[in-house]
């Protein structure tokens, strides 16, 4: 399996996983025409794109999403909620209904998504399985249930969320209602909760950590990165 991230936080969400034969996209959001020029840094085409998996319905994970499935005649991979939240603006091309908790196969992946807490009506993460590796993909949730952390157990690689630091969001300049919704239980991580997540997950087999959705302006990289390797000691922590 080989996957990347091709953007991480409030201006855009996307990344790429191929394996199983076939080459999925996991969210959409950047444009068509941004995800292409992403892609082609890594080597890769648009047209190689055979499905999407939209995690949930809010404009940084799906911007393109509708644009992109319609033009390439993939298959989008969502749950009811995602769908009917998405129909506010645009409903999603070629939706292909799942159910959190049951798995569906592309290709030769097998995918798993799981219910996440989120302000997003129908709101999933999702394990990746190409026969040999997993990939859990899990941001855009403001707490982190112990079905989500089981499942992250059994990856060997993860894209976890480590959103903001509680000091830093507590002080800054949000609105109190902004802050109140990022770090409510329906809300976002916070790096302490993020490596909470990171360390309930940890087995053996767990060789690559990528830490996302990093918010600007209420935490450093620096921030997440210390909290994560507390935990992770040591190991290969972006």
């Amino acid at each position: 399996m080989r996957f990347a991230v091709l953007g991480s936080g409030s201006k855009g969400n996307a990344l790429v996983v191929q394996g199983g034969g076939t080459t999925v996209l996991v969210d959409a959001g950047f444009s068509p025409r941004e995800l292409k020029r992403r892609l082609q840094a890594l080597d890769l085409e648009l047209t190689d794109v055979r499905a999407l998996l939209v995690t949930h319905g809010h404009s940084d994970h799906i911007k393109g999403a509708r644009a992109l499935a319609g033009a390439l005649g993939i298959p989008s991979f969502a749950t009811d909620g995602t769908k009917r939240f998405c129909a506010r603006s645009g409903s999603l091309h070629n939706h292909a209904l799942v159910t959190p908790g049951t798995a569906f196969a592309i290709a030769g992946l097998a995918v798993l998504p799981l219910a996440t807490p989120h302000d997003a009506p129908g709101s999933v993460c999702f394990v990746v399985d190409d026969g040999a590796d997993r990939l859990g993909v899990c941001t855009d949730l403001g707490e982190a249930p112990d079905a989500i952390a089981d499942a992250l157990a059994t990856c060997q690689a993860v894209l976890i969320e480590l959103n903001h630091d509680a000091d830093m969001l507590r002080t800054g300049p949000y609105p109190m209602h902004l802050k109140r919704r990022i770090a409510s239980a329906r809300g976002h991580l916070s790096n302490a909760e993020g490596a909470s997540l990171l360390e309930r997950a940890r087995r053996p087999h767990l060789s690559r950590v990528l830490l996302g959705h990093l918010s600007e302006v209420n935490n450093t990289p620096a921030l997440a990165l210390a909290a994560a390797r507390q935990v992770i000691d040591g190991g290969d922590v972006e």
